[in-house]
């Protein structure tokens, strides 16, 4: 069942922490590596979802702040009960944060929800200090071009949540 991506997630959110997703597992295995040193550090995980990496982030020692648009995502996310963490309910391209707030600032799949990727990195640009990081991860163009779905099973129903493939143009400036 096609769905939109606010309600894609809410629904997802369910059992979004208990389905393999392997996706994310190569992510993490590829991308964790390549993190800083994160103790005493700002980070900030935008489209943060269940806070799969704030979590990560506050077990390195991290101060954690954690944004999404999706209430049941965040919900989920309070319950981990991450040190020196916070979590706010907001969209990815007018985030509440002051400027130059994160040394490290990572969003994790969410650009192909977004009308355009140069929206979201001018806002994760604007939250990251100077000489700050971000890291911006998504699924290729060529793997959805190659049928790949943002789809998920739940309650025995399968839902594909509308993404867009923007082309890798779009991520550069």
């Amino acid at each position: 069942m096609q769905i939109g991506v606010q309600e894609g997630h809410a629904i997802w959110s369910a059992v979004y922490d208990d389905t393999p997703n392997p996706l994310l597992e190569l992510e993490e295995r590829t991308v964790l590596p390549w993190l800083p040193r994160l103790t005493g550090r700002t980070f900030v995980d935008v489209a943060c979802g269940t806070g799969r990496l704030a979590g990560f982030a506050a077990q390195q020692g991290a101060y954690v702040f954690g944004a999404d648009f999706c209430a049941p995502m965040l919900a989920r996310a309070a319950m981990g009960n991450f040190a020196r963490s916070r979590f706010v309910q907001a969209d990815a391209i007018q985030l509440p944060f002051p400027d130059a707030l994160a040394d490290f600032t990572v969003c994790a799949f969410a650009a192909g929800y977004m009308n355009s990727p140069a929206q979201l990195i001018a806002e994760l640009a604007r939250i990251t200090a100077p000489g700050g990081h971000i890291l911006l991860t998504d699924i290729h163009p060529i793997a959805i071009a190659s049928g790949w779905r943002r789809s998920f099973q739940c309650a025995g129903e399968v839902y594909e949540i509308d993404n867009r493939a923007h082309p890798i143009g779009g991520y550069l400036f």
